[in-house]
């Protein structure tokens, strides 16, 4: 397990480095959470302009981004007109990716969807 968070932890710092490369204006917070059925850990990075909130990207392991709840929790933050991106493991990519058009379907924007390898670098699609 130490490794699992070792490896969300070094996805989520350096993801966060990278939305504050684009833009040093925004806010940008890491916590770490923990997954009660599979008791891994996840990161949720929270992403503020000021006083407003614009949105979340989940750095997921390889079972918490599967987790039924999680689904509903990406659909709530995109009903809310939130940001959504989610980052899972680059194995897991092919599956997750369906997401882009079963949001749109749904009638909510599309999540940006990037993956990471087993190096801890992150690539967008």
């Amino acid at each position: 397990m130490v490794e699992k968070l070792t490896k969300v932890c070094s996805v989520a710092q350096k993801r966060k480095g990278q939305i504050l490369k684009e833009n040093p204006n925004l806010a940008v917070s890491l916590k770490i959470e923990t997954d009660r059925t599979f008791h891994t850990e996840y990161v949720v990075i929270g992403i503020r302009d000021g006083r407003v909130k614009k949105g979340y990207e989940y750095v997921e392991d390889i079972t918490t981004w599967m987790m039924e709840d999680k689904f509903r929790t990406y659909m709530d933050l995109l009903r809310k007109g939130l940001y959504l991106g989610i980052i899972v493991p680059q194995h897991a990519y092919q599956v997750v990716s369906v997401w882009k058009v079963v949001f749109p379907n749904s009638g909510l924007r599309t999540p940006a969807i990037l993956s990471y390898d087993d190096e801890g670098n992150i690539t967008a699609h």
